[in-house]
């Protein structure tokens, strides 16, 4: 998939649920939804290049399946369905995180 997929498939949801739309007022659950989201965005855009291997799995861990060459790819804790593809420069420090992306997780 390409990369303006993914973000539309994360922008869209998010426009529907802050009503980012002209005019439209946000019920009580709806705004509780959106603050919940935003701060899952938030979590993922902590995710620095430089950041330690150690510290990215206090947020994420590793989604299942068969990994046979890189990029890693990690699921939120907060949220399974939200996941990035890392490297690492060795195998301590993050080199690369891409954009957040919806898919499911894969269970061992």
């Amino acid at each position: 998939m390409k990369p303006s997929f993914h973000i539309a498939l994360v922008l869209l949801p998010l426009s529907v649920v802050l009503g980012i739309s002209a005019g439209c007022t946000q019920p009580k659950a709806a705004a509780s939804h959106g603050k919940w989201l935003q701060d899952r965005i938030e979590e993922t855009e902590s995710i620095k290049i430089g950041m330690s291997r150690a510290n990215l799995e206090k947020i994420c861990r590793k989604d299942g399946g068969w990994k046979l060459r890189s990029p890693t790819t990690y699921i939120l804790t907060s949220c399974p369905l939200i996941k990035l593809d890392v490297t690492f420069d060795g195998n301590t420090n993050v080199a690369t995180v891409s954009k957040p992306y919806l898919g499911h997780p894969i269970w061992d």
